[in-house]
């Protein structure tokens, strides 16, 4: 019985190893969205030369990078005027494949080199430091900086720098790829995922605690220095592009619940005393007041988002379930960016 049961095994075994050959062999199935690798200067960082797809309920797009681990073509030696594009998943592009994202197509636009370096999940803590330590090399004339009123503002205090310098979060580890991967594996978690992720599909995105945290009216002392650390790191921020002899231009924009009435008006009915205790727009009021102080230039898209949403008609330009911008989106942004950078290069 006993010798049965291991020939059984040794079978199965084998089966399964010739198995996880012919699918390592077909790259099949393709590996799921974890894009990123760890960086001491940084905590982490996009993968350079990924190719992956990410998938959902609403969108099937490729992601890939170039050498640099930016969403772009290959960074050759600068021969002109140089744009430099800091972000976080709404700039490197969440949902929307290459050529439609609003920094291909400000490239197009302004027939000027523009250089997508954007991190899904970068705070400005990140900006900073990966500008200190890489971004200076790539000599930009422009530093475009995408400031998302979320999680920009809200994830700065998370991150702690070590004795050795290296940029730590204690609650979440970015651990280096794996060069391989069990393809069985991934197919079982793919079906788990599938099963689990059907019955909420149409889940609506809604901003997370800290986000809100950062709209009360009667800001928590969490919440203050939230945003005393946000604007000192910003502050940074443009002390040392302006020191390496570049410009930086903010342009912020917020989450779809702050511009889609609809969206506002069920998170709303979600929480009691909702308009005494918060104000969706004080993110953008308080960045506005700092950028003004520090003399930054800046574009505020709030009003132009929720003048958009005036006309039900109009195209979403935030996905419903996911919350990054569409196509749509993207295009939206451009439209409003080209003027604007274009009078930068020009005053240049």
């Amino acid at each position: 019985m006993l010798k049965k049961i291991l020939l059984s095994l040794a079978s199965m075994l084998l089966l399964l190893l010739l198995a996880e050959g012919v699918l390592q062999l077909i790259e099949l199935p393709p590996q799921d969205y974890y894009p990123w690798v760890s960086d001491k200067a940084t905590g982490f960082r996009i993968a350079p030369n990924l190719r992956q797809r990410m998938v959902s309920n609403e969108f099937d797009v490729e992601i890939r990078t170039n050498a640099s681990g930016f969403r772009d073509d290959a960074v050759n030696e600068k021969r002109g005027f140089r744009i430099l594009l800091l972000g976080d998943s709404f700039a490197f592009g969440y949902g929307v494949e290459r050529g439609s994202l609003f920094a291909d197509i400000l490239e197009h636009q302004l027939q000027t080199e523009l250089i997508n370096a954007a991190v899904g999940g970068f705070d400005i803590i990140h900006q900073l430091r990966w500008y200190r330590e890489y971004g200076k090399e790539l000599h930009a004339d422009l530093v475009v900086y995408a400031l998302y009123l979320g999680n920009d503002l809200s994830g700065n205090t998370y991150w702690q720098e070590c004795d050795d310098g290296a940029l730590v979060n204690p609650q979440q580890q970015y651990p280096v790829r794996a060069r391989w991967a069990s393809k069985i594996l991934q197919i079982v978690g793919k079906l788990v995922y599938q099963y689990r992720y059907g019955a909420m599909q149409q889940k609506e995105w809604i901003p997370f605690p800290d986000y809100l945290m950062m709209t009360r009216k009667q800001l928590t002392p969490e919440g203050e220095m939230s945003y005393a650390v946000a604007k000192e790191l910003l502050g940074e921020l443009q002390s040392e592009i302006t020191t390496s002899g570049a410009e930086l231009f903010v342009f912020m924009f917020p989450y779809r619940t702050a511009v889609e009435p609809q969206a506002r008006d069920r998170l709303r009915a979600t929480i009691p005393d909702f308009d005494e205790l918060y104000d969706l727009e004080k993110p953008s009021i308080e960045m506005e007041k700092f950028l003004e102080k520090r003399n930054i230039a800046y574009l505020n898209l709030l009003s132009a988002l929720k003048g958009h949403y005036e006309t039900p008609a109009n195209e979403l330009l935030y996905y419903y379930s996911d919350g990054h911008f569409t196509s749509a989106g993207h295009a939206f942004v451009a439209a409003r960016l080209e003027p604007i950078i274009t009078s930068l290069i020009d005053r240049k």
